[in-house]
């Protein structure tokens, strides 16, 4: 998050210069003025402001009963947001995979990819996609659907879309790639958002995968249920006889080297002089692209004692499925089912699947556990967490040693655990998802907030030092403040609404701004309002704990 930090700690660096230099320069030269003008709105603010500070301070308990409920509603609107840290970005590219057990014909291939395009393009205009490109092989396709800047649809709902139309092929399956950020990992099976397969047999567990998509598929808040693990691609395996080529001197090697020129050609050492340059020449059996498995069994091996044999008579040729690797994490073979989720939070939804997988039974030696992004959520949240708390304990040690106390900062601080509330209660009435993002937002709160609590706090430690009493300090400190905290909250609340409202991304197809916009507006306004009313109550509590052990001291120790 430099990419927001760096910024901000730079700008206000900056601004806090301009304030102390160039501001004061300014006004020095500008013609005195009739004093601060002023307006009926915050006269009747003030006035207000006055009556409920002082329902407050002479209900103290109440207040705080008050106080505490508040944060209740805090808890309560945490619980019905969607924490999801690390959403998945918005790309302008899908990348539609069909995923193949074994071989099918390549003519076969291009039938189906054919049919899937014809479907694609015959919603180009309703799902707003631009252009279609695709590559095929012998057991995998993938098509790359790049969507218009004006497309009427969000990339979920498109992909929800294509894989309904998405035609019906035995051992073919048809999914998205994740576009999720993750921690840098290869996607390829890499133990998302999803469930990873453990065991000892590669083949075993692809067989498993394909169970276990067969149950997640029909839970309705999971979408693009896939594996990405290759299945087993048909070859034709060639093993030598070893009796039989020992008597008559065929070894392993001179048999690849056979096969070899017979499928694939062989290239001549030297080329075609054309008087100047040399053209490459290639060797290769006419028609060797319509061999067939009989014409390679009576393909002639040349023997050391002269003459040639039948390829047959030496080794024995089959079609086999093979694997063209196997994935290994952590010394385990493993294979994943990887998922999207459809309108549930991560945590939810890593709750249900593993209620439902306890169901699954598994082989004797295979087990399941859940894919590294649930993890990766729950350490993102910790961490974010850290991050507030250094910020909440570097914030307390600065205003520490501004009041040169450690018991009146504690009153200013509640204001950052009241602005959490706020996150919380404006991102669930806007319903707002629980970002990294948004997390953010409340680390640059834990700075922001405390502001107001400090200017209000300072003034009302002033006008006790001229000799008012600690209620009339209290309560004259909120009508000369009332107005700058007003109007500071008000211009900051202001300066987010474009991002707020608006879907800036980072790098332009990345994680949203919005959640960010939203928990700072959300909570700097609840905060605003209950720095003017739960900071004096805590300083008069505070302030009352400080003198009681005073008094204590001095009639417990005798002088």
């Amino acid at each position: 998050m430099r990419n927001v930090a760096i910024p901000l700690c730079t700008s206000i660096a900056a601004s806090l210069v301009i304030a102390t230099t160039l501001i004061p320069s300014l006004l020095a030269r500008m013609p005195e003025g009739r004093g601060e003008p002023r307006h009926r709105v915050f006269e009747r603010l003030g006035n207000a402001y006055e009556r409920i500070i002082l329902f407050t301070l002479r209900h103290r308990y109440t207040a705080l009963l008050v106080a505490a409920l508040i944060a209740l509603a805090g808890w309560w609107g945490y619980t019905q947001l969607d924490v999801d840290m690390e959403p998945e970005e918005d790309s302008q590219t899908l990348q539609l995979r069909f995923w193949v057990r074994g071989t099918i014909a390549l003519e076969r291939m291009e039938a189906i990819v054919d049919e899937v395009e014809a479907s694609i393009m015959g919603s180009r205009e309703e799902l707003g996609i631009g252009d279609v490109s695709t590559t095929f092989d012998y057991d995998r396709a993938d098509v790359y659907i790049n969507m218009r800047e004006d497309a009427p649809y969000a990339a979920p709902v498109v992909k929800d879309r294509i894989l309904a139309m998405m035609p019906s092929v035995p051992n073919v399956n048809f999914y998205f790639r994740s576009s999720r950020g993750g921690r840098g990992w290869s996607r390829d099976g890499g133990g998302g958002m999803g469930v990873r397969l453990i065991g000892d047999s590669t083949e075993q567990l692809v067989t498993i995968a394909e169970d276990v998509i067969a149950v997640l598929e029909t839970l309705p808040y999971l979408s693009n249920v896939h594996t990405e693990s290759e299945s087993g691609r048909m070859e034709l395996t060639v093993q030598l006889r070893p009796e039989q080529a020992g008597q008559l001197g065929v070894t392993a090697q001179n048999l690849a080297r056979s096969i070899s020129v017979a499928l694939a050609g062989v290239q001549m050492r030297r080329g075609l002089d054309q008087g100047g340059w040399e053209d490459n020449i290639h060797l290769e059996i006419e028609d060797r692209e319509d061999i067939q498995l009989e014409d390679l069994k009576r393909l002639p091996i040349f023997v050391p004692s002269g003459g040639t044999v039948a390829l047959e008579a030496v080794a024995d040729l089959e079609f086999r499925p093979a694997l063209g690797g196997i994935r290994r994490e952590n010394r385990e073979t493993a294979a994943t089912v990887e998922f999207d989720l459809r309108q549930i939070a991560p945590m939810e939804a890593r709750q249900r699947v593993e209620a439902v997988m306890r169901n699954f039974e598994m082989p004797t030696g295979y087990r399941w556990e859940m894919g590294r992004d649930f993890d990766y959520e729950a350490e993102q949240f910790r961490d974010m967490l850290i991050m507030i708390g250094a910020a909440i304990l570097l914030v307390y040690m600065l205003m520490g040693a501004l009041f040169e106390s450690a018991l009146f900062p504690s009153a200013v601080l509640f204001s950052i655990a009241y602005s959490a509330v706020g996150v919380m209660l404006f991102l669930w009435a806007t319903d707002t998802p629980l970002t990294q993002m948004a997390m953010v937002g409340m680390v640059l709160l834990a700075g922001i907030v405390v502001n107001n609590g400090i200017v209000l706090l300072n003034r009302v430690f002033q006008l006790m030092r001229e000799g008012r009493t600690r209620e009339e300090a209290i309560v004259q400190a909120g009508r000369d403040r009332l107005r700058p905290i007003l109007m500071t909250a008000a211009t900051t609340v202001a300066g987010l609404l474009p991002l707020a409202v608006g879907d800036v991304r980072i790098g332009g197809s990345g994680e949203s701004y919005m959640p960010m916009a939203r928990s700072i507006i959300g909570g700097l306004t609840f905060a605003t309002a209950i720095t003017l009313l739960l900071t004096p109550l805590l300083f008069v509590h505070f302030d009352n704990l400080k003198r009681g052990a005073r008094t204590f001291l001095r009639t417990a120790v005798p002088a």
